[in-house]
């Protein structure tokens, strides 16, 4: 069996209808591995790196491909999949009859690079035939090698009624509580669960949620990231390609609360990213647009609901089964590779630790966090400010208590310019939830759980805004009477 490599994706062109037609044969249902998904992820994240791309001849037949490229260390190349971190699952593309064949040559072929390499065969599914062959091969050569994973959690959706679905998932008062919680956010304004409708812009704001809430953790996660963020928006955007991407929202009065991004392939849904508005935490809207995303697999009749992979709390709870999803990393036959694979292998052993100690992962990702988020210095600012008003409203309380108390509060900024010529120059309007939420946290330097619950008590805001003279506003809350 001849290995022949092709090192620019220009050469992989005229194999396209080839590659998926193995992919079909294979009934393959990883959307990472199709021709399209990787062509479009290296005309993004194609700069610096190096495609090697083994094709596997027998004879006049080609028996498969394997697509690795070459990237770039500091002192080494790392042989990795096309698709890298953004492509959660891989395999070999590989005719049936050829694989276990096929995967061993490749091997070979890896080892026996010369050169300083390290190679990580990432994103494959354990008990697969693919994992196992790789895993029997390294063993039973006594070759050096380690694994990582993954776990990765999914739904049979067409095992079951959505509504058996969820109350063997969750129990009957966390029913009540999502229940309430909805019923609450409704009464702030028109809540709808609705598709991504085409438009830039909406995937612009999308994009900001996520990179808002990613402040507030430590990992990795470059969705919403430089050519990741163009890659992923031209997915959304392809109207030709063999997947479908979904992207869906929960929507108030025209404003996106939460969304989850997603693809649909061979009547699978594979979850991808999901996201909300902090600002609107307290009614939980991605568990909200989740469920709904569900909910709807279950009526359009999908075979899984793929969460995709690394353990969440909510991908436990919502997952009827789980797998692994594993790295095989080692090296090849050279000295400076093997220092570099145990160098690799000691700093892995130090972060599987950490992930086994649930309270100091949760400690590392969660809380060291939210002491990132602050360290922006925007937010470092708009924190301050509320820590000082929060203080001088608490001596001012202090100070009125002796002889004053009531509902009613009155900020303004500016007053004498709302008057020109002895006439008020302004528009009057009821502030909402969805449209001026962080006009009034800038306002009243107030939470934005504080200041939705008075919306829900039943108060109104009435925003005195300025025409002809800027950024002159005064805001009133009182009670709806």
């Amino acid at each position: 069996m001849k290995i022949k490599v092709l090192d620019s994706l220009e050469e992989i062109l005229p194999y396209k209808n080839i590659w998926n037609d193995i992919l079909s044969g294979n009934d393959s249902n990883i959307v990472y591995s199709s021709f399209e998904w990787l062509y479009t992820w290296w005309q993004y994240h194609g700069e610096g790196n190096k495609p090697y791309i083994l094709m596997l001849i027998e004879g006049d037949d080609i028996a498969g491909f394997c697509p690795l490229m070459k990237v770039p260390k500091r002192s080494y190349e790392e042989i990795r999949f096309i698709g890298a971190y953004e492509a959660n699952y891989m395999e070999f593309i590989i005719r049936k009859e050829y694989k276990a064949r096929c995967i061993e040559r490749i091997l070979d072929h890896l080892i026996g690079m010369k050169g300083r390499f390290l190679i990580d065969l990432h994103g494959l599914l354990e008990g697969t035939e693919d994992y196992t062959i790789v895993k029997q091969y390294l063993s039973n050569n006594g070759w050096c090698f380690f694994e990582t994973s993954l776990e990765r959690f999914y739904t049979s959706t067409d095992a079951q009624s959505f509504d058996d679905y969820l109350k063997n998932r969750i129990s009957h008062k966390s029913i009540g509580t999502m229940k309430r919680k909805a019923k609450r956010l409704r009464r702030l304004g028109q809540v709808e669960f609705k598709p991504f409708d085409g438009r830039s812009q909406d995937l612009e704001i999308i994009f900001g949620i996520h990179d808002k809430r990613w402040q507030r953790k430590i990992g990795t996660s470059n969705f919403s990231e430089g050519e990741t963020r163009e890659f992923f928006k031209k997915l959304a955007m392809s109207k030709d390609l063999p997947f479908r991407v979904h992207i869906d929202t929960i929507d108030m009065d025209g404003r996106t609360l939460s969304f989850i991004y997603g693809f649909e392939y061979k009547n699978r849904y594979l979850f991808y990213r999901i996201g909300h508005d902090d600002n609107f935490g307290i009614f939980s809207p991605g568990e909200m647009v989740l469920i709904e995303k569900i909910r709807e697999c279950f009526e359009k009749g999908m075979d899984e609901f793929d969460f995709g992979i690394g353990y969440e709390p909510y991908k436990a709870i919502w997952g009827t089964h789980s797998m692994n999803v594993v790295n095989f990393v080692f090296p090849v036959n050279s000295v400076f590779s093997r220092l570099i694979y145990y160098i690799r292998r000691s700093w892995q052993d130090v972060r599987q630790l950490i992930k086994k100690i649930p309270g100091l992962y949760y400690f590392v990702k969660y809380k060291l966090g939210k002491l990132k988020f602050f360290l922006y210095q925007e937010n470092a600012k708009r924190v301050g400010k509320r820590a000082f008003h929060v203080l001088k409203d608490k001596l001012k309380d202090i100070m009125n208590l002796v002889y004053c108390r009531g509902d009613y509060y009155i900020l303004h900024k500016n007053l004498k310019c709302l008057i020109d010529g002895g006439e008020r120059v302004c528009r009057v309007e009821e502030a909402s939830a969805a449209r001026h939420l962080e006009l009034l946290i800038d306002i009243t330097h107030w939470k934005a759980s504080d200041i939705l619950r008075r919306f829900l008590k039943g108060d109104i805001c009435i925003l005195y805004i300025p025409i002809k003279i800027k950024a002159s506003i005064v805001c009133g809350l009182a009670p709806l009477i």
